[in-house]
């Protein structure tokens, strides 16, 4: 059972690494940082700390 949730685990934390690299080309396309300097400065900030 631990084998199995090692090998599940490390499949879960390449998933997020390569979601993580996704967001470099979606933040340029979207135009992300653009539309956070709208928001309020708090706003913006939890905006880029989510992204």
């Amino acid at each position: 059972m631990n084998a199995a949730l090692e090998i599940l685990l490390r499949i879960v934390g390449a998933g997020l690494v390569m979601l993580a690299f996704l967001h470099i080309p979606i933040d340029r396309k979207l135009w992300w940082r653009e539309e956070g300097r709208k928001l309020s400065p708090e706003n913006e900030q939890a905006f880029l700390v989510q992204c």
